[in-house]
Formats: structure tokens, C-alpha cells, sequence
């Protein structure tokens, strides 16, 4: 029930505006990155806080990650955003992916660092997330 919520919602914002479907992957990282800091501020006492806001992290990435596969798949040909400010286009993706995954790569690397404070876990994946926007 829930994923078919999922797809309606997105086939509804699709025939809204093209721009919104395509742009779906970077609202998702946005909202993604105010929830991690969220989370974090909940999970401040936990003793497995960088487990949980690292796991977040990453399924967010992948949300973002098929919510892309899902734009991609809905506009086949180049759609220019906002205008012509932005193109969603396989290049787009392609690069998309790639940053996504080197953002994955950081992140996975926090949690064991010494470098990183486990108190800045939260700020530092949310900070990811918002770069990889």
C-alpha cells in the first residue's frame, strides 16, 4: 500500500510539471539532509548513534539514487529545468551516480575514522548530503 502511494504520488508530480519529476532526486538529498540533522539531535544519547545516522545516510543516497532511475525512466530525451538552467539529460545521470556513490564511499568511511568526532557524525553526513545536492 505504501509503495503504491509511493508511485502515484510521483506519476501525479510528473504530469504536474515535468521539471518537478526530474528534479525530484535533489529534493529528495535536500529533505534527506534536514532529516538527518534532525536525527541526530534525536539520537544525541544513543550508544549507537553513528551506526543509525550512517545506515540514514546511505538509504537516502539510495532513495535519491532510484528516484533518478525512476526520473530517467519517465523522461527518456533531455528535459531542461527551471527554464533552461538545468538539464536532466544521461549525462546528468551519469554524473549524478558518480557523485552519489563517492558521497556513499565518504560516508562509509566516517563511522570508523578517527578524524571525526563521533559527536559530528550527524552534522558531517547531513553536510555530505548537502554537497552531493
Amino acid at each position: 500500500m505504501c509503495c503504491g502511494a509511493f508511485l502515484s504520488i510521483r506519476w501525479s508530480l510528473h504530469h504536474i510539471s515535468p521539471e518537478v519529476g526530474a528534479f525530484s532526486p535533489e529534493i529528495v538529498l535536500t529533505l534527506g539532509a534536514m532529516g538527518v540533522f534532525l536525527l541526530d539531535l534525536a539520537v544525541a544519547k544513543s550508544a549507537r548513534r553513528v551506526g543509525i545516522l550512517t545506515a540514514v545516510s546511505l538509504v537516502i543516497l539510495a532513495s535519491a539514487a532510484v528516484a533518478t532511475g525512476w526520473a530517467a525512466h519517465l523522461s527518456p530525451t533531455p528535459v531542461g529545468l527551471f527554464n533552461g538552467l538545468m538539464v536532466f539529460d544521461p549525462w546528468a545521470v551519469f554524473f549524478k551516480y558518480l557523485f552519489w556513490a563517492v558521497t556513499a564511499l565518504a560516508i562509509l568511511t566516517a563511522g570508523p575514522s578517527l578524524e571525526i568526532a563521533s559527536e559530528r557524525v550527524g552534522e558531517y553526513c547531513a553536510l555530505l548530503l548537502a554537497i552531493a545536492v
